[in-house]
């Protein structure tokens, strides 16, 4: 994985860009928020995740959370493969 997804994805975030955010997202993909029923939430699948992230951006939007993503330094990232 590159520095240029790493911040590509993290500026989606930013900006609460789900259908960017979801161009990285495997169909078999397990997300597992910090938000929601203790824990968190776990979503597992493409849908699930799209419904998971927007949840957690519907979460910030109302002013309760204050997101804030940055990829200003990334640090030893050679790949993830």
């Amino acid at each position: 994985m590159s520095e240029a997804i790493i911040r590509e994805v993290a500026a989606a975030w930013g900006r609460a860009d789900l259908p960017t955010l979801m161009k990285f997202i495997a169909d078999d993909c397990v997300y597992s928020a910090s938000v929601g029923s203790e824990p968190g939430e776990t979503f597992v699948g493409r849908e699930a995740v799209r419904a998971g992230f927007a949840k957690l951006l519907a979460h910030d939007s109302d002013g309760v959370a204050d997101m804030h993503f940055s990829s200003s330094e990334c640090y030893g990232i050679d790949s993830f493969d």
